[in-house]
């Protein structure tokens, strides 16, 4: 399938044809924070990290980012700077 025959106007789709669309609440570059509890300690960390991706996922309605982790409480900063490739939506993220 072409890139945009699932939208009107390719890559520009997302910021003319979905002018409803709300603005994201981090961009690019954006220093981010998580924080997660062990299950089997109940102990909470810190992950930090940078916005290095982000993209309106449509079927959930909310835009979800890549984040670069730079530092963590949990683990050694020489196991650091982390890229999984996972998206992390909005709700479990703030900025620092």
């Amino acid at each position: 399938m072409p890139h945009s025959a699932d939208c009107l106007c390719g890559r520009s789709q997302l910021f003319t044809f979905c002018a409803d669309t709300p603005k994201p609440e981090f961009w690019f570059g954006d220093a981010v924070t998580f924080c997660w509890t062990d299950e089997n300690t109940g102990t909470e960390y810190l992950e930090r990290g940078e916005v290095c991706g982000v993209a309106w996922n449509q079927p959930e309605n909310c835009w979800e980012y890549i984040v670069t982790w730079l530092s963590s409480t949990a683990y050694p900063a020489s196991d650091y700077p982390i890229f999984d490739g996972n998206f992390v939506t909005a709700g479990v993220l703030w900025k620092p």
